[in-house]
């Protein structure tokens, strides 16, 4: 009889302890940690392009028209002689801005033309050949050396074809163009423009231009 009370207290006494060592956090089995998950790929940094320049500004077109007063050099035995003639510019922004860096599209194309007569003084010369027409065409690039509302400096680089016609001991051919213009603005819109350049080929040419800028 002692037995099975014995047995009896046992039972009951391991029948109190399951619960408790089902709550000792010892005894519980600790969760797995969740497996850690990859970032999600950053994406690519997509570099803004700036706007896209032309390479000419054609809605900022200028034209010249001028009158020129063509000095040759002593080579020709010649006086100087007036003429006439336009000129045709365009700036640059693509260049000026995205090539070479500038704040402002200072870097311009310029395409010229300018007819003058050749009157020589040569005695060799016979006179049905001694003058003519002469014809001037330029083309190069300017930059802007300074440049506000009412007054601009560029300095001029090009190259320049002369055609002599059948003037005698003349030869038509290229030479190196520089320059340098200078305008003052009293319309807006309307420049007055003084722009003297030298021809250097076999012999020099010197240009005075004075003429009217008209800015569209």
């Amino acid at each position: 009889m002692k037995k099975i009370q014995l047995a009896t207290a046992v039972l009951i006494a391991l029948a109190g302890a399951i619960p408790a060592a089902a709550q000792d956090p010892a005894t519980q089995e600790k969760p797995k940690p969740a497996p850690e998950q990859e970032p999600p790929p950053t994406p690519p940094v997509v570099q803004e392009e700036g706007p896209k320049r032309d390479f000419f500004d054609f809605e900022k077109l200028e034209l010249m028209p001028r009158l020129t007063l063509v000095s040759y050099s002593s080579d020709f035995d010649a006086d100087p002689e007036f003429g006439a003639g336009i000129l045709l510019r365009a700036p640059l922004p693509w260049l000026s801005q995205d090539v070479l860096g500038l704040k402002e599209a200072d870097l311009g194309a310029f395409l010229s033309a300018t007819v003058s007569r050749l009157d020589r003084d040569d005695d060799d010369v016979p006179d049905a050949d001694a003058d003519g027409t002469v014809f001037f065409l330029a083309l190069g690039l300017d930059y802007g050396l300074y440049r506000d509302e009412s007054f601009f400096v560029a300095a001029q680089l090009g190259v320049e074809y002369a055609h002599f016609g059948s003037i005698d001991e003349t030869d038509s051919g290229t030479g190196l163009l520089l320059g340098l213009s200078a305008g003052l603005q009293f319309v807006e819109g309307l420049w007055v423009t003084l722009n003297p350049q030298v021809s250097i080929g076999e012999d020099p040419v010197f240009f005075v231009h004075l003429g009217v800028t008209i800015a569209f």
